[in-house]
């Protein structure tokens, strides 16, 4: 875990940007070749239509912003809190998992159920 809180940090603070109807719902990504951040991404709601109930997940976001800058043993931090300010469970959906592993990603960490960070290979 030591090694994996700059990337959480990173996380954390694109989730800020958000967009969102709760703070709850609000997820920010983070996209790192070894030590060099290439692109954040947030979740942006009604992005493609104001009627739209979902827009852009924060892990898409951030794999368009980093479309120009092609990388081998990509890692994703995707970050979640609740209102208090507690982790929660930030598990990248599935369609988010097929566009990652599309880009080359190869572990994206990311807190489950029980609000423990976690890592999956792709």
């Amino acid at each position: 875990m030591k090694g994996w809180d700059r990337g959480f940090e990173v996380a954390k603070a694109a989730s800020e940007y958000g967009v969102a109807p709760r703070k709850s719902r609000k997820v920010g990504a983070a996209i790192y070749a070894g030590s060099r951040l290439l692109a954040i991404g947030f979740n942006k709601y009604h992005y493609s239509h104001p009627d739209a109930e979902w827009g852009i997940h924060a892990e898409h976001a951030a794999l368009i912003k980093r479309a120009y800058y092609p990388a081998k043993n990509m890692v994703v931090y995707v970050y979640r809190e609740l209102a208090n300010g507690s982790v929660a469970c930030s598990r990248p959906c599935a369609n988010c998992i097929y566009l990652l592993r599309l880009a080359g990603v190869a572990v994206v960490r990311f807190a489950d159920e029980s609000n423990k960070f976690v890592e999956i290979k792709l």
